[in-house]
C-alpha cells in the first residue's frame, strides 16, 4: 500500500521487495514527489544492532581518517576552532579522539554506546555545541525529520555524510549502500530530499552532491564547499590554518588529565 513521505509528505509507492539479514522479506518505498526512499517500520532493527557496528563494516578507520581531515578544513575555514563540537552517533569514539588529537575539542553522543577510545568525553544533553557530525548516521534515521530535530537541540549546525541515491535511482540489490546483508539502512536521500529536509528545519543545504553535506543557517557557496571536499584541498587547508591559528593537539592535556585511552607510547 502506499505511504506518506516522511521527508516531504508526498506519496510513496512500493519500489520493491527485498530481504535483508538473510532472513526477513522487507518492503521499500520512493516518495513520487523528492525521491526519498525508505523501508517499511523496520522492525528488524534490534536483531540488526545486536552488535552496535556491522561485522560486515571494515572501513571506519578509513573513514575517520578523510572524515577528521574534511571537518578540520571545514572547521578552520567557517567555524570557530575554540568552540566545543559534538559527533552524533560516534561509535567506538575513533572519530572524537582524532579531533581531539588534532587539537578541537570534540566530545561523543551516541544512543547505543560502545565508546572505547572517547572515554570521559561524553557530550551532555545541553546545546551550544558549535556544530555537529554525523558521518555514516542518516541512512540509519527510522523518522529523519524527528532526529534531526534532536541533533539540532545540540547544535545548529550539522555536517554529515550519507551517499546520495545515484542518478539512476536503484532499486534494492542494484546498489551496496542498500546493505541488505546487515539491515541496518533503512533511509536513502537524495539532493532534492536533503533539500527540502533542509527547509522544513528553517536551514540551508550545502553539499558536494554526492556523500558530504552541511545543514546550517549560514549562507556557504556550494562551490567553495566542494573546493574543501577535494582530498588535495581540504589537506593543504587543514595544515596551514592549523599552524596560522595556532591550534595544537589536546593528546598531551586528555592524557595528563587521566582520560580515556590516548595511545601513547
Amino acid at each position: 500500500m502506499p505511504t506518506k513521505c516522511p521527508i516531504c509528505e508526498s506519496l510513496s509507492l512500493p519500489l520493491a521487495q527485498a530481504i535483508v539479514l538473510r532472513r526477513h522479506e522487507i518492503q521499500y518505498f520512493r516518495c513520487t514527489s523528492c525521491g526519498f526512499t525508505h523501508t517499511e517500520p523496520p522492525y528488524w532493527l534490534k536483531e540488526a544492532y545486536a552488535t552496535s557496528m556491522s561485522d560486515l563494516d571494515i572501513g571506519p578507520i578509513n573513514r575517520c581518517i578523510e572524515a577528521s581531515e574534511m571537518t578540520r578544513a571545514l572547521l578552520l575555514t567557517y567555524f570557530d576552532h575554540r568552540g566545543r563540537y559534538v559527533d552524533y552517533g560516534a561509535g567506538y569514539g575513533v572519530f572524537v579522539r582524532r579531533m581531539r588529537d588534532l587539537g578541537f575539542d570534540f566530545y561523543y553522543y551516541d544512543k547505543y554506546p560502545s565508546n572505547l577510545f572517547a572515554k570521559g568525553f561524553e557530550a551532555g544533553e545541553s546545546s551550544g555545541y558549535e556544530l555537529l557530525t554525523a558521518f555514516e548516521v542518516f541512512e540509519h534515521l527510522v523518522d529523519p525529520l524527528v532526529e534531526v530535530h534532536a541533533m539540532l537541540r545540540l547544535s545548529s549546525n550539522i555536517f554529515f555524510s550519507t551517499l546520495l541515491l545515484p542518478p539512476h535511482m536503484p532499486k534494492p540489490g542494484e546498489w551496496w549502500y542498500f546493505a541488505l546483508d546487515h539491515g541496518q539502512h533503512i533511509s536513502f536521500h537524495t539532493y532534492k530530499s536533503l533539500t527540502v529536509l533542509a527547509e522544513r528545519c528553517g536551514l540551508n543545504l550545502v553539499s558536494d552532491g554526492s556523500l558530504y553535506h552541511l545543514l546550517t543557517p549560514k549562507s556557504i557557496r556550494h562551490s567553495i564547499f566542494r573546493q574543501i571536499t577535494r582530498p588535495k584541498m581540504r589537506l593543504f587547508l587543514g595544515a596551514s590554518l592549523s599552524r596560522l591559528r595556532g591550534v595544537r593537539s589536546r593528546l598531551i592535556d586528555d592524557f595528563n588529565k587521566g582520560i580515556g585511552p590516548v595511545g601513547i607510547s
